[in-house]
This record gives structure tokens, C-alpha cells and sequence, in this order.
């Protein structure tokens, strides 16, 4: 009787024995789970974290886009002045007393036309597409005429009333900006800043696609300013509004004075005068 007793005996207390190594490997296996799970739900927040900086990323990245979008309209007007041959800064319109809510009804262009029927290139184009010879003097305004523009201006020095009309033009206030310039340049011929004025007079009919006088403001900017630091940008302008008038070969003839008159104009406008010259179909 005591013998099967003694072997239960033995038997638990050899099952008691291995109980705490089988529970310390089911200890060590959930410890491994637990790791585990703390590392995956450690992944999980860096992804989250990771997504959210991508789409921060994404929404500066269009908003830089949008910027950029912004910057590259009217693109002949910034294209011009990146030339870094233009007009200091602009100073605000509060600053000058620059309309800010009506534009003013701009009056008929004062620029007479010559009677001679030779021409220059400062005559406007023909139904023909014939512009006559280059070199010839652009007509100048009457006294009246002056009296009657130079109203367009605030009083002030020849650099305040070209910084006046600069910021009508870089607010976008093509009319406006128009008769300013032709003001500048009617009141004061002779400044420094008078070729720049014409060029940027051109610019105000050129952006609004009337071609026609703006070729003629171009051609009257190089026949009145030929060593002025806008020349070489009034051929290039005067032979894409030609272009755009359907002129090809009076177009061509801008280019290639273009090309004589500077063969080394600056970088900006070699390039552009490169693709125009291509797109009108120039033969050389």
C-alpha cells in the first residue's frame, strides 16, 4: 500500500518541480509579444509622423508653385525687366498719390504722323507691311500738346515723376501708365531716364496686344534714343510687334538691325531674339 503511494508522490513533486521552467518560458514568450507590439506601434508612429511631414511638404511645395505662377504672368513686362536696365524701385502708390480705385480715361495719342512719304520706322505699319527706311528723326510734340499731357504727372524731379509712372505700371494700370510715359518723355526729351520712358510707353500697348502702336512707340524709342540704354530692347520689341501684326519681313529687318546696330547686346535679349528670329521666319 505505501509503495503505489510513494511513486504519486514523486511523480508531483517531479511535476512541481518543472512548473516554474515552463512558466518562466511562457514568462519569457509573452515578454517577447510585449516587445514586439511596442516596436510596431513605435513604427506606426514614425509613419504617421513621416506622412504628415510629406504633406506639410506637398502644400508648401504648391503654394511655392502658386508663387511662381503668380510671378510669371505678364511675362514681357518682367522678362524686360530683368534686364536690369530699367527704373529703381517704384515707391507706392500712397506714397506718390497714385490712383488706386479708377484708372483715368486715357486721351488719343499725341504723336502726329510725318506727311513725308518715304517714312521711317517711326511711322506705324501699312496695310502693305511697309515701314519705309531707318534713320530717320521721330516727329516732335507741339508746345499744346506737352501742356496738355503733362497734367498726367505729380510735380516733382524728373526721377520722382519717373518712379510715379513706373508704379502705375507695375500696379497694372496700363492706361494710366501710358500717359504718364508719354508725359515724361513730352516734358523732359532730353533726361537720361527719357529712353526708358519711351520703351516702357511701348510696353504699355504691347502687353494689351495693340501691336500696331506699339511698334510704333518702339520705333520711336530707337529713332530718338539710339545709344540709350533701351535701344537694343526697342528693336527687339518693335520686330515682335511686327511679328504679331503679321509683318514677318519688317520684322526680320528689326532683327537684323538689331543685329548690327549691337552685335553684343545683353544675354537676355540674344536669347530672345534667337526664337524670334525663328518664329518669323527669319533667313539669318
Amino acid at each position: 500500500m505505501r509503495r503505489p503511494f510513494i511513486l504519486c508522490a514523486l511523480t508531483l513533486i517531479g511535476l512541481l518541480a518543472a512548473a516554474p521552467s515552463h512558466a518562466q518560458s511562457g514568462g519569457g514568450s509573452g515578454q517577447s509579444a510585449l516587445n514586439e507590439d511596442l516596436r510596431i506601434s513605435a513604427l506606426e508612429d514614425q509613419m504617421r509622423d513621416l506622412t504628415g511631414r510629406i504633406e506639410e511638404l506637398n502644400n508648401s511645395l504648391h503654394q511655392l508653385k502658386d508663387q511662381l505662377d503668380r510671378l510669371s504672368s505678364d511675362v514681357d513686362l518682367r522678362f524686360s525687366q530683368l534686364q536690369g536696365q530699367g527704373a529703381p524701385g517704384a515707391p507706392s502708390s500712397a506714397a506718390t498719390g497714385a490712383p488706386q480705385s479708377a484708372s483715368p480715361r486715357p486721351n488719343p495719342p499725341a504723336e502726329p504722323r510725318p506727311s513725308q512719304s518715304a517714312g521711317d520706322m517711326s511711322r506705324p505699319p501699312t496695310s502693305s507691311g511697309t515701314l519705309g527706311t531707318l534713320g530717320g528723326p521721330a516727329p516732335a510734340a507741339s508746345n499744346q500738346q506737352v501742356a496738355s499731357t503733362a497734367a498726367n504727372l505729380p510735380e516733382g524731379s524728373a526721377q520722382e515723376q519717373y518712379n510715379y509712372a513706373m508704379g502705375l505700371l507695375t500696379q497694372a494700370n496700363y492706361p494710366a501708365a501710358e500717359q504718364a510715359m508719354r508725359s515724361f518723355v513730352q516734358r523732359w526729351p532730353s533726361d537720361p531716364l527719357a529712353g526708358n520712358a519711351q520703351y516702357w510707353l511701348g510696353e504699355t500697348f504691347y502687353v494689351r496686344k495693340d501691336y500696331a502702336s506699339a511698334a510704333t512707340a518702339f520705333a520711336q524709342g530707337y529713332e530718338k534714343y539710339p545709344k540709350g540704354s533701351k535701344a537694343a530692347d526697342d528693336l527687339l520689341k518693335l520686330g515682335m510687334s511686327l511679328s504679331n501684326l503679321n509683318q514677318k519681313a519688317d520684322a526680320c529687318r528689326a532683327y537684323a538691325r538689331l543685329q548690327h546696330d549691337f552685335p553684343l547686346p545683353p544675354q537676355a535679349v540674344r536669347d530672345r531674339l534667337a526664337s524670334e528670329k525663328q518664329r518669323a521666319g527669319c533667313s539669318s
